[in-house]
C-alpha cells in the first residue's frame, strides 16, 4: 500500500520522576500546539452530581453521564468541549498528542481532547482515568474533527496520565489501544507511536486491524509502534527529532530537574547547537522545536503550557501539587502559578477566535507576532521582562505558600501579576510597531505571512 502524507500537528508531553527530579517527586508538563490565532482559555469545572441515567453532550457525541464528576482545571480551545491539558482535584494530570498512522483515523469517534476531560472528570487516580479512557474508546472509538475550519484535522492520540504516585502512557488507533506504566525516570511523547511490544495492557482487536489494512505482522508479541507508526514522511518525522531533544535535555539534567528546568526546556530552540546557529532562529522553523513557531505552510504554534509539580500528600492523605501555566509561545511569554483550581482571574478565560483586548493570551499573541517580524532583534526587548516575571512568579509562589491567605487574596495577587504581564507585553509590542513604522526591516520570509495573520485575527 502507498503511504499517505499528512500535515503534521505538534505537541510534546513530558514526565520526570524519582531520581530524575531534584525533589525526588514527579513533575508533569506539556507544551500544547494548536492552530495560529486559536486562543487558549484557562478553565475551571466544579465537581457536580447528576441524576442516574443523565446524558452528556460532548463535541461530537452524546454519551451517558456518570453520577459524580471531579473538579478540574484545564487549557481549552474555545470551540471544543474537551481540554488540551488538565489536572483534577485529586492531582490526576493528563496531556495528549496528535498521532498519525498508515491507517486513517476514525472521523466519528470521541475527540482526544474530550477524552482528556472525561478522564479527569471520572478518575481519582492515574489508572482510574486510564481505564475510563480505554473503556470509552472500546465503546465509541476515538477520533474526529479537531479544527475550527471543519474536516482535515482528524487524528489519533497518545496520552500521558499521571497522579504523583504513578504514570501511564496510552496510545490509541481508532478503537484499539496499548498502555504501559512509565517506570523510566524521565519520559516524553511526541506525535508518533512509541510503545512497541513492552505494553502492560492492550485491547483485543489490534492484529485484526493490522490485517484489515494489509500491514505486515511480525512473529512474537505484537509490536504496536513498528506496525502502525508513520514516522518517515515529510514533517511527520520531526516528532522524532523533538522527542530526542526532550530526552536529551532531561538526561542532561537528571537528578536536578525542577520547575525552572522544565520551563527552560519548554522554551528550547536548539540554542546550544553550534551547527544550527548560523542559519537558524526560533521564527524560522528549520526543525520543529519544543517551543514551536508557525511558519508558511505550517499554521501551528505552541499556544499554551501546563506544569504540575507534585509535592507529596497532606495530613489527610490528599495529593499536594502546584500548577504553573504559560500562555502563547513559551519563549515570548512567562509561566505563572495558579494557586487554586477555581482561582482563575477573568483575563485567563473567555477568549474567542479574534483579538480581544480583555484577554492576556491575545495580548501575548499580538506581541509575539511583532517579535517574529525580526526575532533575534525583538526578542531582546522581551527577555528582561521575562526574567523579571519568572523571578517574581517564583517569589509569589513561595510567599503564598508561607502565608495563610484566603482564596480570594491568592486570586487577587495572581490577578495583579497578570495585569503587570499584560502591560509589559503591550509596551513591548508598541515599541516594535514604532520601530517598524520608522522603517526597520522585517525578515523577508515572514513579512507576508505575518501580515496575513494580522489581517485574519487582529483586524
Amino acid at each position: 500500500m502507498t503511504k499517505e502524507t499528512r500535515k503534521a500537528y505538534s505537541c510534546d508531553t513530558f514526565l520526570a520522576q524519582g531520581k530524575a527530579t531534584k525533589s525526588g517527586r514527579m513533575i508533569f508538563a506539556k507544551n500544547s500546539d494548536r492552530y495560529m490565532g486559536e486562543a487558549a482559555n484557562v478553565v475551571y469545572f466544579p465537581s457536580k452530581d447528576y441524576e442516574s441515567g443523565s446524558r452528556l453532550k460532548i463535541s461530537q457525541h452524546e454519551i451517558e453521564q456518570v453520577e459524580h464528576t471531579n473538579a478540574l482545571l484545564g487549557l481549552q480551545p474555545h470551540y471544543i468541549w474537551g481540554l488540551e491539558i488538565g489536572v483534577n482535584e485529586y492531582g490526576v494530570s493528563i496531556g495528549n498528542e496528535t498521532e498519525h498512522s498508515f491507517i486513517p483515523p476514525d472521523t466519528d469517534g470521541i475527540l482526544g481532547m474530550d477524552l482528556v476531560r472525561l478522564g479527569l472528570e471520572r478518575g481519582k487516580t492515574a489508572e482510574e482515568a486510564l481505564n475510563v479512557i480505554m473503556s470509552l474508546i472500546d465503546r465509541y472509538s476515538e477520533g474526529g474533527v479537531c479544527s475550527p475550519d471543519g474536516p482535515g484535522a482528524d487524528y489519533n492520540n497518545t496520552f500521558i496520565i499521571a497522579d504523583g504516585k504513578e504514570a501511564w502512557v496510552l496510545e490509541t488507533l481508532r478503537n484499539q489501544w496499548v498502555a504501559k506504566r512509565i517506570s523510566d525516570p524521565y519520559y516524553s511523547i511526541s506525535n508518533t507511536y512509541w510503545i512497541e511490544d513492552d505494553y502492560d495492557k492492550c485491547s483485543n482487536g489490534i492484529p485484526e486491524l493490522a490485517k484489515e489494512y494489509g500491514l505486515p505482522i511480525r512473529e512474537g508479541k505484537f509490536n504496536f509502534a513498528k506496525t502502525f507508526a508513520l514516522k518517515t514522511t515529510g514533517t511527520d518525522s520531526f516528532c522524532i527529532t523533538r522527542r530526542m531533544r526532550a530526552m536529551e535535555i532531561m538526561k542532561r539534567g537528571c537528578g536536578h530537574i525542577d520547575v525552572p528546568y522544565f520551563i527552560n526546556m519548554m522554551r528550547d530552540h536548539y540554542e546550544d547547537n553550534e551547527v544550527l546557529k548560523p542559519r537558524y532562529d526560533a521564527a524560522n522553523a528549520v526543525y520543529m522545536c519544543l517551543c514551536f513557531h508557525g511558519e508558511p505552510g505550517i499554521d501551528f504554534q505552541t499556544n499554551s503550557s501546563l506544569i504540575v509539580d507534585y509535592q507529596g500528600v497532606d495530613e489527610n492523605g490528599n495529593t499536594k501539587f502546584a500548577m504553573w501555566v504559560g500562555l502563547n509561545l513559551p519563549c515570548c511569554s512567562t509561566f505563572f502559578p495558579i494557586f487554586d483550581l477555581d482561582g482563575i482571574p477573568e483575563t485567563l478565560n473567555g477568549a474567542g477566535g479574534k483579538y480581544d483586548t480583555e484577554h492576556l493570551w491575545w495580548q501575548l499573541e499580538r506581541m509575539k507576532l511583532g517579535i517574529e517580524a525580526n526575532y533575534n532583534k525583538y526578542i531582546e526587548l522581551w527577555r528582561p521582562y521575562q526574567r523579571y516575571f519568572d523571578g517574581k512568579s517564583s517569589l509569589l509562589a513561595v510567599e503564598v505558600a508561607k502565608q495563610n491567605l484566603e482564596k480570594s487574596e491568592r486570586t487577587e495577587k495572581l490577578a495583579e501579576l497578570l495585569k503587570e504581564i499584560y502591560e509589559a507585553s503591550k509596551s513591548v509590542y508598541e515599541q516594535i510597531e514604532k520601530d517598524l513604522a520608522a522603517g526597520a526591516p522585517v525578515e523577508e520570509h515572514r513579512a507576508l505571512y505575518l501580515e496575513s495573520l494580522k489581517n485574519k485575527y487582529m483586524r
